[in-house]
């Protein structure tokens, strides 16, 4: 059921967005997808998995992240502060992992009142000297979700939040249990994913469902929205969405972990009013797309919105 938060209509989604299929039709019809097969991705080892991630330049991954956001901020920040809401998290103490050179999750998307109580954490060094010049007075430090128990957190945080940040690791399994002991008891875990996610993660969906590789993928062919990026996998007759594939394989990784309830995993989509006069501005799969209307315009901003209780 939809609901209203302030003047955004929310409308959540089981297995796809309210507006996928609209700009995956419109990316076809513009010829911007093509078709290919790529070949499995097996995990690296963490420690050479990290290595890599921070060997990343910050400045072009965040550039790519943030592009499709901006123009509709709004109704991301519909999404982040309605599951507040929804699920009365406390705003006085939270950690966000991966929060990158920006740190767009604390900056701009949290409600205003919890911003100045919150910790950032990132891999990278580049990132989190990018963000702390971004973002000054802002608490950064260097660190990994995937040893949180090494650095010393354990039993402490009520909160944690992510932005697109569980998306790049090939060892979910490992980073639930890493954020399950970090937590309280009763704390939680608020995940939003709204960018294509890595494809080690999504590969490993594919193959825990059954569909054998080669993988039938369709690719974003567009200079300014990370070309070769793969925006659904499957085969030619039934293709799922990239993130809809790491919302089943963060979920289950949740499930199977034994120490958390998990109280939400579903898509949600947030409809503001439209900002270009003939224009329909819709970020879907991490890409920014307008469409032409006469009709009064909307902006939307879609993501996969995860809350996860610890239980143990």
């Amino acid at each position: 059921m939809s609901h209203m938060f302030g003047k955004h209509e929310m409308h959540p989604g089981t297995t796809k967005s309210l507006y996928v299929e609209t700009v995956i039709d419109a990316l076809k019809e513009m010829r911007k997808l093509r078709f290919g097969n790529i070949r499995h991705f097996d995990p690296r080892p963490i420690a050479e998995e990290e290595v890599g991630l921070s060997r990343l330049d910050p400045q072009i991954g965040s550039a790519t992240l943030i592009r499709p956001r901006v123009p509709v901020v709004q109704e991301f920040q519909a999404l982040v502060r309605d599951a507040f809401r929804r699920h009365n998290i406390p705003k006085k103490k939270g950690l966000d992992i991966g929060s990158g050179a920006t740190g767009y999750m604390v900056s701009t998307l949290l409600p205003p009142e919890a911003q100045s109580n919150w910790v950032q954490m990132e891999l990278s060094p580049k990132a989190v000297a990018l963000n702390r010049e971004a973002n000054p007075g802002k608490r950064v430090f260097a660190g990994s979700y995937l040893q949180l128990a090494d650095q010393g957190i354990t039993n402490l945080l009520p909160v944690i939040t992510g932005l697109s940040s569980l998306d790049a690791t090939g060892h979910i399994d490992h980073a639930v249990e890493q954020i399950r002991q970090a937590l309280k008891m009763d704390g939680l875990l608020l995940h939003v994913q709204d960018t294509r996610p890595g494809v080690t993660i999504v590969h490993q969906e594919l193959k825990h469902s059954g569909v054998p590789a080669p993988y039938i993928n369709a690719f974003i062919d567009d200079p300014a929205a990370q070309p070769n990026q793969a925006v659904a996998y499957g085969t030619v007759k039934d293709a799922v969405d990239v993130i809809e594939l790491f919302r089943r394989r963060l979920g289950r990784a949740i499930e199977q972990n034994g120490g958390f309830r998990l109280e939400e995993n579903a898509w949600m989509t947030a409809i503001g009013d439209g900002t270009n006069p003939k224009m329909n501005r819709h970020s879907e799969l991490g890409i920014m797309l307008g469409l032409e209307t006469n009709e009064p315009p909307i902006n939307t901003a879609s993501a996969v919105i995860t809350v996860a209780r610890r239980i143990k």
